[in-house]
């Protein structure tokens, strides 16, 4: 009798955690989805905003009763990309800039994660030279509402 209520008792909590698990991850879905939205929205607005300081000549806003002001920042780049690996590097190694130390040579992390998977599926033993933690991850599968 004590191994049957056990049982339940554990099957209780699993499904509590399944519960809990899958509103938690739809809970989180929902709210990506609604920060994405806002960060495009308040990107909108910025542009707008920023042209219309823009026109006008000024570096900041007025301050309005209740609500504050803005002051346009200096451009900084938000993307960075290499067309030339080589004139940079020869750029940034040149005495005036001495900035050698922003080279390097590197492996993907990706592309060394999706290695390690690999070689550790294939049965192997650790690669060599490198590090790793195995973390487990869920998938949420809720019922679909009818």
């Amino acid at each position: 009798m004590s191994d049957i209520v056990v049982g339940t008792q554990q099957i209780d909590i699993e499904r509590q955690l399944v519960e809990k698990f899958i509103k938690l991850d739809s809970d989180l879905k929902r709210a990506t989805a609604v920060a994405e939205e806002l960060k495009k929205e308040k990107e909108l607005v910025e542009a707008e905003l920023l042209d219309l300081l823009d026109d006008e000549g000024k570096k900041k806003s007025a301050t309005f009763m209740g609500i504050g002001h803005v002051t346009c920042m200096e451009p900084k780049a938000s993307q960075t990309w290499v067309d030339d690996e080589e004139k940079l590097f020869e750029h940034l190694r040149s005495p005036e800039i001495d900035r050698g130390d922003l080279i390097k040579t590197a492996v993907n992390s990706s592309s060394l994660r999706a290695y390690i998977n690999q070689y550790l599926e294939e049965k192997h033993e650790d690669p060599p030279g490198v590090g790793y933690i195995l973390k487990a991850s869920l998938r949420a599968y809720p019922e679909k509402k009818k």
